[in-house]
């Protein structure tokens, strides 16, 4: 009975050996850049302890880690064709999957600014568009939006001059007639 007992702790302290080297192994390959090998590794441990808490978190990580670095690359992609709402929503959640991501927070930032610049021209378009045909209310309406894109732009106060001044010429115009 004590030989067994011996041979039984000496099997399970090489066990817990083998499975600290996979462990040590794993963290490795991550550190270096090797996340698929990382991921075999981590599954070689759960082949050992499946229910380990750790090595389970873990292994989510690296996963996550390497969907984040997937998808923002696909982000990258939609971005180069000019898909500019999907890129938005792919860097999102690249970040959803990885929030310690920076570059692809980088680029949510830049690809955020870029989109509320183009929601900016595209409103002031309607804006002047609607100044032409003097619908007043209308240029005003899209003056409100154009500032919520970007509120401090410099051609906004003289956007809004522009816009007084036609509504009190159509006002005279109108007293006039």
């Amino acid at each position: 009975y004590q030989e067994a007992s011996t041979q039984l702790t000496t099997l399970l302290e090489c066990k817990q050996i083998r499975f600290q080297g996979i462990l040590s192994k794993a963290e490795t390959h991550f550190d270096q850049g090797e996340t698929g090998k990382a991921l075999e590794a981590y599954s070689e441990a759960l082949r050992i302890y499946p229910d380990h808490k750790l090595v389970l978190a873990n292994k989510e990580n690296v996963e996550n880690f390497q969907r984040a670095r997937d998808i923002f690359k696909s982000a990258q992609k939609a971005e180069k064709e000019n898909n500019f709402e999907e890129a938005a929503k792919l860097y999102l959640e690249a970040l959803e999957l990885d929030p310690d991501f920076l570059a692809a927070q980088e680029a949510a930032n830049n690809i955020d600014l870029l989109l509320s610049q183009i929601k900016f021209q595209e409103t002031m378009t309607l804006f002047y568009q609607s100044m032409d045909q003097e619908e007043y209310d209308k240029a005003e309406q899209h003056l409100r939006k154009a500032s919520d894109f970007i509120p401090g732009n410099a051609v906004l106060p003289l956007a809004k001059q522009q816009l007084a001044n036609h509504k009190k010429k159509q006002t005279i115009l109108n007293h006039q007639n």
